[in-house]
């Protein structure tokens, strides 16, 4: 399935099916949590808050994919993911959007 951030895919006229969405929210495990916690005074990057976020939007993008395939698309164009996180916990909300296009 091809996702694209564009409004557009080159050489391609496709008409829209309708908006395809997905949500997860995860928690960091209690290891990696203090690990983070350990490096945080340290300036480098947060690996394990990194890692979470990164399995959050993979599973976001997947719930999309399924969405897109159940409805017969050729490809969702439009794909955003917004990230917001809990300071209370190490909590990361992800919300990813596109919309489901079928080739013309």
């Amino acid at each position: 399935m091809l996702i694209v951030t564009t409004d557009t895919i080159n050489g391609k006229t496709f008409e829209p099916i309708e908006l395809v969405e997905g949500a997860v929210t995860q928690l960091i495990n209690l290891g990696k949590g203090f690990t983070a916690i350990n490096s945080w005074g340290t300036g480098g990057e947060l690996e394990a808050y990194s890692e979470l976020i990164m399995q959050a939007c993979q599973i976001a993008r997947g719930k999309i994919i399924q969405q897109a395939i159940a409805l017969q698309a050729d490809a969702v164009v439009g794909y955003r993911c917004v990230i917001s996180d809990s300071s209370k916990g190490g909590i990361v909300n992800v919300y990813a959007y596109g919309t489901a296009v079928k080739y013309v």
